[in-house]
């Protein structure tokens, strides 16, 4: 929900997360709580950078992980077409 909205996320590392998202390019990576300090602070400082993540990590969530996405996915596995 964050994504839709166009903010920028900063996620601790989570599997499920970056199977569907890939680090840098919709949101970023924290490892520990010195790394996230760090990124919290270089993505402060680069705004430009930080609103291009965030842009592209809406356009993801709306090209492939809305509600409507994921009923149509639950559809066609119990063999109902949309």
């Amino acid at each position: 929900e964050i994504l839709a909205c166009g903010a920028f996320q900063l996620c601790d590392d989570q599997r499920d997360v970056f199977a569907l998202f890939q680090d840098g390019r919709e949101l970023v990576k924290f490892t520990d709580g010195d790394d996230l300090v760090a990124k919290v602070k270089y993505f402060l400082a680069h705004h430009e950078e930080r609103n291009a993540i965030a842009a592209q990590g809406r356009e993801m969530v709306l090209a492939r992980h809305t509600y409507r996405h994921r009923i149509e996915e639950l559809l066609a596995g119990i063999g109902h077409g949309t």
